[in-house]
């Protein structure tokens, strides 16, 4: 073929093909200004297009040059569109900060270059480690979408190839035996697509791609560590080059050791998991090097071959390096011992790096030997010269391409691959369902024998969607207790029956409702439980830096923060509570005193707003009033326009303290204060007044009950007057009401923590269920006080003098009174203690009653709750004579478990000031 036929255009014009990487370097390498999204998208998106309408038509060189610019843009699009063009988030030190760098020059146009030559700019600065802050995208479905047409861009491989050469039968310097991908067989087609795919490193990205669906962001490690770290051969494998790879190749091997029983800990463990590793690389590498368009004199040895004899080498260098490092160990300290330390470092790398040249992955021979690739070895310490790389790959496809990536980018064309798609449906169909039963195999292999997992819940649809579709008809059918009772019932083992697990879309969810595995969640393996980094990420916006959302140092600080609020001397000030409890007893009855319907679940939402904004900000939203008045703004500005001395003097009294004045003097970052004021408001509001609307559910099917309570009220209240702390902690069966509907509507029924290290449960593996439960690091830990608290089996059957027990599945508060003494050990009663029991009556066994939860994280408004619930239903009681409800029987107690227990139709009723007759 004629020279010029490769290089000139036939249909159209060489210019967007030279503007199009221009532009793309100019977006990457100028300063950040407002419109820089807005002006190069729109161009390097036309460009794009362009080079479409303008392709070299007759050549394959010019159809190479096509397809190498989709990839490439792709990346430049994907920085500029959801995330900051400077971000270089596979390197560290010195080429980082020329990315990171502001201004035009040599540094940063560097950098961009070998953004743009390697396709380094796809996506994944928002799913590794060791990357600088900057700001997440809304969503990640951007990214995860481009990672999914990967996926069908590597199946369909063997047809783009196809599409490209199909008018090259015999091209010059083209093996057409290696191009032709399209095997015969289902098995074959398959087969060859996953190597070929492999150039993508495609089972790395498979794994990765599930990984960032269902995982936090955090996850994955970063492609390649800290260059100056890769001291040794050994490091530079494990410490610096493609991280991800290297932690999912040491899985397959660690899975044949526990296999094979090899006992770990010892030498041969290691390497025989070394080798392994290698070898699977080897052949990975290897086949994916087989499939690839080649020069017709390479034998089956240079293409395979040599590549993974390569990885092998690179594990010997390591078991040699190992044997070096050992003998020096023992004879170190002499010069003559240093020089050969020296003389054996210089020969083991330079035989390491020269092999390691298969990063390259077309014409091995060729480049293995035509590479000016120039090393200097210290002891202990690379020091990689600059290289000049004049690599000349097969001469008729790109003549003198620099980087082999964008070669292979010819077969990532979008367009062909939409193509084959559509003509090909059912192949992608195919590949999509064999990948999902293959990992799904994978991960049950990869759990090793020794590993005790609690029973699992079967799923038979990919993802686990059956689950999720059952689970969200019981949730949108008010049956989440239904729901979780069934789970433990149907899958439960042994004589520990309350825990169960299930994997949904890659993630482990262990479902429990066994006091031990709660109690080690939140107390005594406190440190390995949170709530997560992913669920920080999902919930910033909203609730920001506050202990609802944070882990570790952040929500200490909070809580430090928030602790102060709380203390007995502000809880026992009622007067908080009289002006509204005045505004809600008016609004129970008609105005000339009559009785009327209500919901009061709508009141006691009202009114618990109305006195947290009072407690918090020294002045009520007054919602009873007027529920739509805005008001978080206004007093957030007018705190901060106040000086500091005048907010000291607010905090030290005790009527001008407000939670508001005590976060003005911790910081004046207005949205850090709304976040804390977010956090509080929604504890102090919405739990408060759902427990209130189910004391009075119950207590209006129970007239008795108000009877007792008001014979209490009046023995400890004198007429006329309000009740005081004091006599509100006196009243037991108050105090009972409140326990007793806590026990039986928890306010949070449903609760969630993300193991944050390798750790385990006490209770649910074995065949018995009563062995302990690996946890490995972001399984999610789901547990439910509700049904905790309903358990049957956590109560005795009857009192130790005899009496029996009350149903603990119905509301019942004379069990709190019971003077029976059940528990009298000392660790017991320790611990019943700090949950604020006594030993005179019956008390719950300790963790088996938490509505506050328990542990470090334990409510730290528990008190203002019990003050608040107490305080109301006192002064409700005491113009009240009695409470009726005004609901049909089948709306009245069905439990609406959305963050917060309520019951779905409200709690409608009448009250009375005068006794039945």
């Amino acid at each position: 073929m004629d020279s010029k036929d490769i290089i000139n255009p036939i249909n159209g014009t060489f210019l967007p093909h030279l503007l199009l990487p221009l532009s793309q370097l100019l977006a990457l390498t100028l300063p950040p200004f407002k419109l820089r999204k807005h002006i190069f998208v729109p161009i390097i998106a036309g460009l794009l297009g362009a080079t479409y309408t303008t392709h070299f038509a007759n050549t394959a060189a010019g159809r190479a040059l096509a397809g190498a610019h989709w990839t490439v843009a792709l990346g430049t699009l994907e920085k500029l569109l959801f995330g900051v063009p400077e971000q270089d988030y596979w390197r560290n030190g010195k080429p980082r900060q020329e990315a990171m760098a502001m201004s035009f020059g040599f540094a940063k146009l560097r950098w961009a270059l070998s953004l743009l030559a390697t396709q380094r700019g796809i996506g994944w600065n928002f799913q590794v480690k060791g990357v600088p802050s900057m700001k997440a995208p809304e969503s990640k479905w951007p990214f995860l979408v481009y990672q999914f047409q990967k996926w069908a861009k590597s199946y369909i491989l063997s047809d783009l190839l196809y599409t490209y050469f199909d008018t090259y039968h015999h091209y010059e310097g083209i093996n057409m035996a290696f191009m032709d991908l399209r095997a015969r067989t289902w098995s074959g087609s398959f087969l060859n697509a996953f190597c070929a795919g492999a150039k993508l490193y495609f089972p790395i990205q498979m794994h990765y791609c599930f990984a960032s669906i269902v995982s936090p962001m955090q996850d994955w490690p970063p492609a390649f560590g800290d260059i100056s770290k890769a001291t040794s051969v050994r490091k530079f494998w494990g410490s610096f080059w493609h991280q991800f790879i290297r932690k999912i190749f040491a899985g397959y091997s660690d899975f044949l050791a526990r296999f094979l029983n090899l006992r770990p800990g010892t030498n041969f463990n290691s390497y025989f998991k070394l080798y392994v590793s290698f070898a699977i690389s080897g052949i990975t590498h290897g086949l994916m090097t087989y499939t690839m368009p080649a020069n017709r004199f390479h034998s089956f040895n240079d293409r395979f071959l040599s590549v993974f004899t390569c990885f092998v080498g690179n594990a010997m260098a390591i078991h040699f390096e190992d044997i070096v490092i050992n003998i020096y160990g023992r004879l170190g300290g002499t010069k003559k011992v240093d020089k050969l330390w020296k003389r054996l470092i210089r020969i083991l790398g330079d035989i390491t790096i020269h092999e390691f040249r298969i990063v390259n992955i077309l014409n091995i021979l060729n480049r293995l030997t035509s590479f000016p690739f120039s090393l200097a070895f210290v002891p202990l310490k690379y020091q990689i010269t600059p290289i000049t790389v004049t690599v000349t790959y097969f001469q008729p496809l790109c003549p003198k391409l620099i980087m082999s990536d964008t070669v292979i980018s010819l077969v990532d064309s979008s367009i062909y691959m939409l193509h084959a798609a559509i003509h090909h449906p059912y192949r992608l169909a195919l590949y999509i369902i064999v990948i999902y039963f293959t990992r799904r195999i994978l991960n049950r292999l990869l759990v090793p024998p020794s590993i005790s997992v609690a029973p699992r819940i079967p799923t038979y649809l990919p993802f686990g969607i059956d689950f999720i579709i059952w689970s969200t008809y019981y949730n949108s059918t008010n049956q989440d207790l239904k729901l979780w009772s069934m789970i433990f019932r149907r899958y439960g083992r042994g004589t520990a029956p309350y825990t169960a697990e299930v994997v949904l879309g890659g993630d482990r969810v262990i479902f429990t409702a066994d006091h031990e595995n709660i109690k080690a969640v939140l107390a005594t393996k406190f440190s390995d439980y949170g709530k997560g980094p992913k669920f920080y990420h999902d919930w910033k916006e909203f609730l920001g830096d506050s202990i609802f959302a944070t882990d570790g140092r952040l929500w200490q600080d909070a809580r430090g923060l928030i602790k102060p609020l709380f203390l007995r001397q502000r809880i026992e000030d009622l007067a908080v509570f009289e002006k509204h409890t005045v505004k809600l007893t008016r609004m129970l009855q008609g105005p000339e005193g009559q009785p009327i319907d209500v919901d009061v679940k709508d009141l006691f939402f009202r009114f618990t707003l109305d006195v947290a904004t009072d407690f918090l900000f020294g002045q009520a939203i007054n919602s009873l009033d007027n529920p739509r008045e805005q008001f978080m703004e206004v007093f957030i500005s007018e705190t901060l326009s106040l000086e500091r001395d005048e907010l000291e003097k607010l905090t030290k009294s005790d009527r001008g303290y407000t939670f508001l004045s005590a976060l003005a003097l911790y910081t004046r970052d207005a949205k850090q204060i709304r976040d804390q004021l977010v956090a509080v408001l929604l504890a102090g509001r919405d739990t408060t007044a759902a427990t209130l609307s189910w004391v009075l559910h119950e207590l209006s099917g129970h007239p008795d009950m108000v009877r007792r309570l008001r014979q209490e009220i009046a023995q400890h209240v004198k007429p006329g007057q309000n009740p005081s702390f004091a006599e509100l902690k006196a009243m037991k069966y108050l105090q009972a009401i409140l326990n007793e509907t806590l026990r039986m509507y928890p306010a949070i029924p449903f609760n969630m923590r993300i193991a944050l290290d390798d750790t385990s449960l006490p209770r649910g593996g074995g065949s018995d269920g009563n062995q302990f439960i690996s946890v490995k690091k972001d399984t999610i830990i789901a547990y439910t006080p509700l049904v905790m608290m309903r358990r049957s089996d956590l109560y005795p059957a009857t009192y130790s003098n005899g009496d029996k027990f009350p149903d603990p599945n119905t509301f019942d508060p004379e069990r709190w009174l019971h003077p029976s003494v059940l528990h009298t050990s000392e660790k017991d009663a320790s611990e019943m203690k700090a949950s604020g029991f006594n030993n005179k009556e019956w008390s719950p066994r300790p963790w088996t009653y938490i509505p506050f939860n328990g542990g470090p994280r334990i409510c730290l408004g528990q008190q203002f709750a019990l003050t608040e619930m107490g305080y109301t239903l006192v002064r409700i009681f005491q113009q009240f004579a009695r409470v009726e409800r005004r609901m049909e029987p089948d709306e009245m107690g069905i439990l609406s478990a959305n963050i917060v227990l309520t019951p779905k139709n409200g709690v409608r009723v009448a009250f009375f000031k005068e006794e039945e007759d």
